[in-house]
């Protein structure tokens, strides 16, 4: 990979191994690539099989200024002059996939997916706001790979504990805040920066959190709370690796919205992540984009819930709760909670920069 910035001029510092050896050769070295992009002849020094440039070779123009370049292979073609000549013979090429940046990179480290969604689908764009449209357009595919080709998932494993751009690039599967900071990063690699740009939708209360379509419920709920009529008992091993474990409920996951590689990723959240950029909340783990908080609760959300601890008639449930033998006692067991989505918004959004 080789990965520079627009106003920038290309340097190539190759080697090469002669057979056989020589010593004493004057020996002069230029190349040639795409775009026109040319190395005026470079001094070569000769060390019985090894040809090193005295100075690393430099290309004779700058990079257009402020433009996005890529390419799959860039190919720098090599010619030598022995002795003075002007007769000049091809010595061999190099080959590397090739970035430019529209401006300074403001990520660190700046790893090789990152640059790659960065620029491999904004080859040519001039603009922010054209550069932000061709970087979103691979992740709202919802088919988000490495540069190696490998895909990216989000939530694959319900557990996943994965919440950088480094760890969803190392183990492949990620959450929510991940998946934003690689959208936003993939941005960065290209100096795009926004102050407020990481949002963070939570209900008010800490203690509630979020269902993400799609959820159904049973009938109109026998929780007894009216704010949260359905409730449901959670097994010991509630998030399963693919699935929510009940010993008894009134709502249930369905397959829902798709995320990044995967059909039915998690639902049952804390909170969500996403990023804002000039006016427009981008949601990579999705593919999806919001434009208020009231369009994500209505377009993503399916109800609220909270974990409390609630009495239970072990008859209802048909369930022996507390392990005595039968089914005929009161007990006081925790369970979560749940109300559909109210038409007011109840969502809220904390705003840092990232």
């Amino acid at each position: 990979m080789t990965e520079i910035v627009s106003t920038t001029t290309l340097t190539s510092s190759p080697e090469w191994k002669l057979e056989p050896e020589v010593d004493g050769v004057d020996l002069k070295i230029k190349a040639s690539g795409p775009d026109s992009i040319s190395i005026d002849e470079v001094n070569a020094e000769v060390s019985s099989d090894k040809v090193d440039l005295a100075s690393a070779a430099e290309a004779t123009d700058e990079f257009e200024k402020d433009k996005v370049r890529y390419l799959e292979e860039f190919e720098l073609a090599f010619e030598a002059s022995f002795q003075g000549e002007d007769e000049w013979v091809e010595v061999g090429t190099s080959k590397n996939q090739f970035y430019v940046t529209r401006a300074a990179p403001a990520v660190t480290p700046l790893y090789h997916t990152v640059v790659h969604l960065g620029c491999s689908n904004a080859d040519g764009e001039t603009t922010e706001a054209d550069i932000v449209d061709a970087v979103w357009a691979l992740f709202s595919g919802r088919h988000v790979q490495r540069a190696d080709g490998s895909s990216l998932s989000y939530y694959a494993d319900y557990n996943t504990s994965n919440t950088t751009t480094a760890t969803l690039l190392a183990d492949g599967d990620g959450q929510c805040g991940a998946w934003a900071k690689l959208f936003m990063d993939s941005l960065k690699s290209n100096g795009i920066t926004r102050n407020d740009n990481y949002v963070i939708f939570r209900r008010t209360s800490l203690s509630e959190g979020l269902i993400v379509k799609n959820w159904t419920f049973t009938g109109s709920g026998t929780s007894g709370n009216t704010g949260y009529p359905y409730y449901g008992i959670p097994d010991s091993n509630f998030i399963g690796g693919t699935a929510y474990n009940w010993k008894w409920t009134e709502v249930h996951d369905n397959a829902g919205i798709s995320g990044q590689n995967v059909s039915n990723p998690a639902s049952f959240f804390n909170n969500h992540q996403v990023i804002l950029v000039d006016g427009t909340y981008y949601d990579p783990s999705y593919g999806i984009t919001y434009t208020t908080d009231a369009d994500f609760q209505a377009n993503a959300i399916d109800g609220f819930y909270r974990i409390v601890t609630q009495s239970v008639k072990e008859a209802d449930v048909g369930i022996d709760l507390n392990g005595n033998g039968n089914q005929t006692d009161t007990v006081n067991v925790p369970v979560i909670q749940f109300k559909t989505k109210p038409s007011t918004v109840e969502v809220t959004e904390q705003k840092t920069t990232f």
